[in-house]
């Protein structure tokens, strides 16, 4: 539909011709949303199925970086209010640290790190003892067994030095293995 309509413009009248808009429906799927911002970082992961925007109602999945395992529930949603919901969620290192030893406890291989099942071979210098298991396992719990806090080094002891012992007989007796026997008659003088 045309209307016809007449403006004065420097005194000479115009003629206009424009066409009213009749109310159209338009299609909504590309028009913004709000979103919620970047979902929150994870120290030592990342959200693996990252978009562009978080519409309300949007979940999205953590992972682990190589040598991590999730502990908690990964996923997170835009909320209401456009804030993240999210629980108690982290990263655990998959591996045992090197244990610190105290005194002069030594382990072998020397890393930084252990995958779980690994194992430290525990040692002490030459003139120390060890005393406790030789051995410490990398437990899927994360932890060392058995307890290196029960495991230590101390002083050797030394065996006590026997001194050979001299055996006095009677003038009549000789020496036979470690006691007296009388003399045989072609001994005696």
């Amino acid at each position: 539909m045309y209307r016809l309509r007449e403006i004065r413009l420097n005194s000479v009248y115009h003629v206009l011709l424009y066409r009213t808009i009749e109310p159209h429906c338009f299609d909504t799927s590309g028009t913004v949303r709000e979103s919620c911002p970047s979902p929150p970082a994870l120290e030592n992961g990342y959200v693996q199925d990252a978009d562009s925007s978080y519409p309300v109602g949007k979940s999205i999945h953590y992972a682990c970086n190589t040598g991590y395992i999730i502990v908690g529930n990964p996923v997170a949603t835009c909320a209401e209010g456009l804030k993240w919901t999210i629980g108690a969620i982290s990263c655990q290192k998959t591996a045992c640290l090197f244990p610190r030893f105290e005194g002069q406890l030594r382990g072998n291989p020397l890393k930084p790190s252990y995958q779980i099942g690994e194992k430290i071979q525990l040692s002490c210098p030459n003139n120390m003892q060890l005393v406790g298991s030789a051995l410490l396992l990398c437990e899927p719990s994360l932890k060392w067994s058995p307890d290196f806090a029960e495991i230590h080094c101390r002083k050797q002891v030394a065996p006590p030095v026997t001194h050979p012992t001299v055996i006095q007989c009677q003038p009549w007796e000789r020496v036979f293995e470690t006691r007296c026997v009388c003399k045989l008659p072609n001994e005696c003088r």
